[in-house]
């Protein structure tokens, strides 16, 4: 069952900065050349003292990200040790309350307006 109180946090976060919402990245920061580096745990550490008002310009993040960021305070660092990105994926997934299927289709297969649309219903339990 989908956790609209969460999706409604996630969402309200990158509706509010769309500057750090970008779909193919997981949580990192854009460098010199304009990829994205994944965030440091000091650099996650210096986010979570922000409000959602402070400008946090710089940093970019998917759905996934965000979520398990806002919700559970760990960036992709914290689940990329020892190699294991899936199970950020797979607790962004649970903090949200969505399936295997859902949880796919809003963290891989959707533009950023795509996937603040369907956070919306979520939010909203028209989806």
């Amino acid at each position: 069952m989908v956790n609209r109180q969460n999706a409604k946090k996630v969402y309200r976060f990158l509706k509010s900065h769309p500057e750090v919402h970008a779909q193919n990245v997981w949580m990192g920061k854009i460098n010199e050349d304009g990829d994205s580096d994944v965030l440091s745990s000091n650099e996650l550490e210096e986010l979570s003292d922000k409000s959602p008002n402070d400008n946090i310009c710089g940093t970019n993040m998917c759905v996934a990200g965000a979520t398990t960021f806002l919700l559970d305070g760990k960036s992709g660092l914290d689940y990329w040790a020892g190699g294991n990105s899936r199970r950020g994926r797979e607790r962004a997934a649970e903090l949200l309350g969505l399936d295997q299927y859902d949880s796919r289709a809003l963290f891989y297969t959707m533009s950023e307006e795509e996937a603040l649309d369907k956070l919306k219903g979520y939010a909203e339990g028209t989806r």
